[in-house]
């Protein structure tokens, strides 16, 4: 028997200890180039003031979020608006979306927040809550089906092209993955994340 672990690898509860099995393919996504186009196309798309939402501090998230960071400052130096950029961020943490952080947008919202980039597990819990506010949101999507109607970006984790590639290894394999390398990791160059425009 052989596995495919999408979007993940085999872990410890605490996340400190990680052995994948040689029967096992993980594939993950390069979060971080997620991050970063989010950053560049809020800034070049006239965004100025933005907020950031996510669940605990996992090591993807702290990728996805400094890469962001790094997007936003890239947009800003092309376009000379590096003063008027303003972010500000809020970390969930384990539990749920809760009231509390809906009053939290609200205040943001007030205090001129134009953009929300919701960086979550998947985003359909943050996507689902934010559809309430009237605010544009960026989002990370694995349910195509559902982005909200306030959504204007969603970067997907092309799971498909990812099956694909993997079947393909294995069969070249011989039906064994390959040695030394049980974690692929997937971007734009290898058809594994893209931009799902608004209206798509």
């Amino acid at each position: 028997v052989r596995f495919l672990l999408l979007n993940g690898e085999a872990h410890t509860a605490d996340y400190c200890s990680y052995e994948t099995a040689s029967n096992t393919q993980c594939i993950l996504y390069k979060e971080e180039q997620m991050g970063y186009m989010a950053g560049y196309a809020a800034v070049m798309e006239g965004y100025r003031s933005i907020g950031v939402i996510s669940f605990i501090q996992l090591p993807y998230v702290i990728y996805a979020y400094t890469r962001f960071l790094q997007g936003v400052t890239d947009a800003a130096i092309k376009l000379g608006v590096v003063d008027e950029i303003q972010i500000k961020c809020h970390y969930l943490g384990c539990g749920a979306f809760h009231d509390s952080t809906l009053t939290l947008v609200d205040q943001w919202i007030d205090g001129g927040v134009e953009v929300i980039y919701a960086l979550s597990l998947d985003g359909y819990d943050l996507r689902e809550q934010l559809s309430t506010k009237d605010i544009p949101v960026i989002s990370v999507i694995t349910d195509i089906g559902y982005a909200g109607e306030n959504v204007i970006g969603a970067f997907v984790y092309d799971y498909t092209s990812a099956v694909e590639l993997a079947l393909t290894i294995l069969e070249n394999g011989n039906g064994e993955w390959p040695e030394g390398n049980s974690t692929m990791y997937l971007g734009a160059e290898e058809n594994g994340i893209r931009l799902l425009p608004e209206g798509e």
